[in-house]
Formats: C-alpha cells, sequence, structure tokens
C-alpha cells in the first residue's frame, strides 16, 4: 500500500477513534442545546440536571420539567424524574419520514395541563413539533395527570401507559376521577390494553364498574398538528350501547367542538342504580341521537339535535308506554318536532318553533308557534303521570289548537272539550272550550263548566297586550259554595253575573245563600295591580255583624238572626283586599258608626268564623 493510502487510513482510524471516545459528551451537550433551543422559540422553559449519552445506546435525562408561559392557552407543569429516549439518528440526520424517537421510557411523571380561555394559543409549529415527536413505542412507569378545562377536572392517580407500534401494550390506574358541575365520578382499578398505530392511541377492554364497560376508546393525534385532536368511544352501558365521536378544532375562536352519539336499549333502572337514585325507576332508552357543531361557552350560536325515545318509562307510581322527543337548534332557533306521550289511552302530542331569546326576559315577547293535539281518556292516569293524585281528576278530555306569536300579535284556535270530568277536585259534567285569537285579541266564543244545576259561562274578548284587558261576562251559579272553597265558604249556595271592562268589572244582584238566609250584593271590583286587587259591595239587603272575638278569621257564615234577639249595627260596605296570586287577605265591613278590618287564615294566631246575620224573616 503506498505512503499516502497508509497516511490517509490511520488518519480516518485515528479520527474514527476520538469520535467515538468524545461521542457521548457531544451527543449529551448536543441534544441539551437542542432541547434549550426549541423550547427557548417556542416560549417553553425546559430544565434537566443531568444527560446521559452512552455511545449507541438510548439518551438518558434526570429530573427533568418542562412549563409553558403563564398567558398561554393551554398551562402545561410536566415533570419526571427520568427519561430514556432512544433517537432515530436516520430520520435526524438525513430528515426521512421516519419519527425521530424510537422509543421513550418515562419514570414517574407528573403532568398537569390547564386550559386557560383567554390564553395566547402555541403557534403552529409548535403542534408540528409535539406531533413530530411521537415515538413508535412508549412506556411510562408511573404517571399522575390533572386536566382542567374551566368548571371540568379530569384526574388519573397511579397510572402506568405502554404502546407500540409492533405489539400490544397496557394501561393501568388506581383511579380516575372525572369532576364537573354536573357529573362527578370516581373509577378505580383500571385496566385495559392499548394500540398504538398512525398517530392513533387505543384503549380497549376498560371495564369502569358494574354494567359499565368502555370496550374502545381512541384517540386521533394524528392531525395535531393543524391543532385538531378528535375521541371515539364505544361504551357497553347499562344493558344497551353508546357509541360517539368528539372532535375539537381550536385553530378558529371561538374554538369549533363537533359532537356525535348514539344510544340504544340503555336501562333506565340500571342507570338510576348506578347514579344512586333511590326511587324505582325502570324502562329502557331505546334509541337516542344527539349532535352538537359550535363553542360550547356559546350555546346559542351552536348546531344541534336531539332524537330520543323511551320505551315504558316509570318512576315511582307514574308509567306511561312511549314518550319521544325529537328538536333542532339552528340559526338561533328552537324546533321542536315532536313530543309525544303515548300512556295507556291517553295521547299527547306538540311541535313548535320559537327563535333564541338574548336575555330569559324575552321569551314572554319572542315570536312562536305552536300546535297541540290530545286525546286523554283517563285524566287521573295522565294527571298522575306529572305528579297529580288520582282522586283529583277523572273522566276525559280533548284538546286541539295551533297558536303563533309575531311582532308581539297572537293569533290562533284552541278548542277543548270534556264529560264526566274530575279537575283538581271539581266534579264537572261539561266542559267546552272555543278560543279564536286574532292580533293578540282572544275571542271566547264559548267557555262553559257545568256541574248538575251549576254552571260557569264565559263570554268576551281579552285584549292579551293591551290596556283595554277582558271585555265580556261573567255567568255562575253553584247550590253549594263550600264544595268549591270548603275553607271559606259555609255550605250555602250563590249566583252572579259580571260584567268585565278593562280590568275592572261590576256585578249587581250577586247573591249569596237562599231562603232566610239570602243576602243580596252591588259591587266593583279593580284587579288593575294583580297584587292588589280591590273588591268593594253594598248590601241590598239589611245585615248585621256579630260578636268575633279576634281579628283573625278562616270563613264566613251567614246566620237569621233570632227574633227577639237585640238588633245589630247594620253593614254599609264590605270590602275585600287581596292579590290574584295569594286569593284575599282581608276583609273591612264598615258602619254608620264603626269600622273593622279582619284578616283571613292567620298562621300563628287563633281564627274564628265571621257571622253576617241577617233579621229573622
Amino acid at each position: 500500500m503506498p505512503l499516502k493510502h497508509r497516511i490517509i487510513l490511520a488518519l480516518a482510524i485515528a479520527a474514527t477513534l476520538i469520535a467515538l471516545a468524545v461521542s457521548p459528551l457531544l451527543v449529551a451537550d448536543g441534544v441539551r442545546a437542542w432541547i434549550w433551543w426549541t423550547a427557548r422559540s417556542e416560549k417553553l422553559t425546559v430544565k434537566i440536571d443531568k444527560v446521559e449519552a452512552p455511545f449507541l445506546r438510548p439518551v438518558v435525562l434526570h429530573n427533568v420539567s418542562l412549563t409553558s408561559a403563564p398567558n398561554a392557552l393551554f398551562r402545561i407543569d410536566a415533570r419526571a424524574a427520568q427519561m430514556s429516549v432512544r433517537l432515530n439518528f436516520k430520520r435526524i440526520l438525513l430528515r426521512t419520514r421516519d419519527r425521530a424517537l424510537r422509543d421513550v421510557t418515562i419514570s414517574d411523571l407528573h403532568l398537569q395541563i390547564h386550559r386557560n380561555a383567554g390564553g395566547k394559543d402555541f403557534p403552529e409549529r409548535v403542534w408540528s413539533s409535539w406531533q413530530r415527536l411521537f415515538p413508535g413505542s412508549a412506556k411510562i412507569d408511573k404517571f399522575d395527570l390533572r386536566v382542567e378545562n374551566e368548571a371540568v377536572v379530569a384526574l388519573i392517580r397511579g397510572g402506568a401507559l405502554s404502546f407500540s407500534e409492533v405489539e400490544p401494550g397496557r394501561f393501568s390506574a388506581n383511579e380516575i376521577t372525572i369532576a364537573s358541575p354536573l357529573v362527578r365520578q370516581t373509577f378505580s382499578q383500571l385496566h385495559a390494553s392499548t394500540r398504538w398505530q398512525e398517530n392513533h392511541l387505543t384503549l380497549a377492554g376498560l371495564g369502569l364498574t358494574r354494567g359499565l364497560d368502555l370496550q374502545s376508546l381512541t384517540f386521533d393525534l394524528s392531525r395535531l398538528s393543524k391543532r385538531n385532536v378528535a375521541t371515539e368511544f364505544d361504551l357497553d352501558a347499562f344493558g344497551g350501547n353508546i357509541r360517539g365521536d368528539i372532535s375539537t378544532d381550536w385553530r378558529t375562536q371561538p374554538p369549533n367542538w363537533v359532537v356525535a352519539a348514539s344510544a340504544t336499549n340503555i336501562s333506565l333502572s340500571q342507570t338510576a342504580e348506578a347514579v344512586g337514585l333511590a326511587d324505582r325507576i325502570s324502562g329502557r332508552l331505546r334509541a337516542g341521537k344527539f349532535t352538537y357543531r359550535g363553542d360550547p361557552r356559546d350555546a346559542s350560536r351552536a348546531t344541534a339535535s336531539l332524537w330520543t325515545e323511551l320505551s315504558a318509562p316509570a318512576w315511582r307510581d307514574r308509567q306511561a308506554d312511549v314518550i319521544m322527543l325529537g328538536a333542532s337548534f339552528y340559526n338561533r332557533k328552537i324546533d321542536i318536532q315532536q313530543v309525544y306521550i303515548k300512556q295507556r289511552k291517553n295521547e299527547l302530542t306538540l311541535s313548535g318553533e320559537a327563535p333564541w331569546p338574548n336575555k330569559w326576559s324575552d321569551w314572554l315577547t319572542a315570536d312562536f308557534h305552536a300546535n297541540v293535539s290530545s286525546a286523554i281518556n283517563d285524566v287521573a292516569d295522565f294527571a298522575n303521570l306529572f305528579g297529580g293524585k288520582r282522586d283529583q281528576f277523572h273522566g276525559a278530555i280533548t284538546v286541539e289548537g295551533t297558536i303563533d306569536s309575531h311582532a308581539r300579535k297572537l293569533s290562533g284556535d284552541i278548542s277543548a272539550s270534556g264529560t264526566s270530568l274530575k279537575l283538581f277536585g271539581w266534579p264537572v259534567d261539561l266542559f267546552e272550550l272555543d278560543l279564536n285569537i286574532a292580533d293578540g285579541i282572544a275571542d271566547i266564543a264559548e267557555f262553559n263548566f257545568k256541574q248538575k244545576d251549576d254552571f260557569l259561562r264565559v263570554e268576551g274578548k281579552i285584549d292579551m297586550l293591551g290596556e283595554q284587558g277582558l271585555r265580556g261576562t261573567v255567568e255562575f251559579a253553584a247550590k253549594n259554595l263550600a264544595q268549591y272553597s270548603q275553607e271559606f265558604f259555609p255550605p250555602i249556595p250563590g249566583h252572579g253575573h259580571f260584567d268585565f271592562y278593562g280590568r275592572s268589572a261590576s256585578f249587581a244582584g250577586l247573591t249569596l245563600g237562599s231562603d232566610s238566609t239570602a243576602i243580596s250584593l252591588n259591587g266593583v271590583a279593580n284587579f288593575s295591580d294583580p297584587q292588589k286587587i280591590d273588591i268593594s259591595m253594598q248590601p241590598t239587603t239589611t245585615i248585621g255583624l256579630g260578636t268575633v272575638a279576634t281579628d283573625c278569621v278562616n270563613r264566613v257564615d251567614i246566620v237569621a238572626l233570632a227574633k227577639n234577639a237585640p238588633p245589630l249595627a247594620k253593614v254599609d260596605e264590605i270590602k275585600m283586599r287581596g292579590s290574584i296570586f295569594t286569593g284575599i287577605s282581608e276583609i273591612t265591613l264598615r258602619s254608620e258608626s264603626a269600622e273593622k278590618t279582619y284578616r283571613l287564615f292567620c298562621p300563628n294566631e287563633p281564627n274564628e268564623t265571621l257571622s253576617i246575620t241577617i233579621p229573622a224573616k
């Protein structure tokens, strides 16, 4: 071999030996410098106590901590006792499409991720860097994870994870907790297998609790560089199945969430038992679908739909055959496609639409459209479904109608009828209603309640938005007023005729009682303020007032004065005050010599009967 070639070979061997001797130092310093430079450019802070880089062996980092800036969209705080990284120098030096990290092993990892709603997002290159650092396989011996998103917190304690592109891995956790304003649940001693393929991490066979098994949970991280993360899950839940897809894209502001979920054959009794409800609940969620697209923090600008069908739902002694609900929300409008309730002999169907108001008070003036159709052949059973007492209801009733509102003006038609009824304990032989609404004026063409010889008839018009109030007549007759208000009225008959105009009413010949105990009254009622109703009555028959030891009364009685009894002070006027919501609260009786006010139904004082007397005949 020529001398020149020998010298070149000797220099090459010497250079190789020197490189091998100093490579651990070069690689260690190079790794530390690269991590520092990359973290600095991405506004991350990384601290490493020690870096070891044995020749042709994994790089080992001791006591590693990584934190993001306080004003970042995702505040990250990660700490690990040790990291072992096997690098792919071919990918690093030649920039091939292989993974830069072949294998990563982490010991004792503590990771906290807090989403800061007002924070600044990382540049897109940061997310690209994170995605390029996904390894071919990884093993985390022990880790604790805390993820916070405003009011939602997810915790993993005592976790362990391994995954690989060539063989199955394992996941385990001593405890997983999910806490939110609506749900707080903890799962313990969890185990699952893992699969890592094309940047998709799947957990399979995760038994959460009795009746709740997660068949698969897949995290799609393939588009992390585009700031898009998706999750798919397949859950066996309480005898049925729930499947769903959740993805979020935070490139846009506000961030866009897409949710699609479906459920089939879910046992309501098993669900109630799992969440700890003591009441007896049965039935099944036969089918359900839910979709949502938008920002959860501003639901008014989102698009959503819901369809659900409950089969034989029952709670305590309330039961139905079918309950279906279909609704959608789009363009700030709520569309109730169908609310359907089937309960043995009873059926109710509702539908309608209304805009989403800017504030809750706008519901009262918002435009809307509503349809109702019902055939309630067992009122007691139907009332019981909504909490009513069976013994307070009876009979059959039908309701049909349509109501529209536009520019604060109502229009539509409602008709209802029923026979052999009992409503809230009141017997009703016949009930009829025919109501027509146009331009905010409700025309009561027919409104009849009839029970044997008792009746209530209403005719007139109601200005539902203006100041005209009700214009019409109300006529009633009752053989026993105590049947309708046992606490206040004695068992006496009564009949009368009222003329309503605006927010007041007048009446003449209002008669209470019969034969020797009948009194007749004329008067005026003012209800312009629903909280302060005033009624003024003048007796057209001579009446007096019996002696009452207290100013608290719980009922009024009419009695005939004995023939030999001395005459009592004549009552010239009776005034009543109260509220449309709470009823009459005060009664004042005025005579020529005095005026006396009585309170009704005093809660903490003795109450007596107020006796109104009439001269013996």
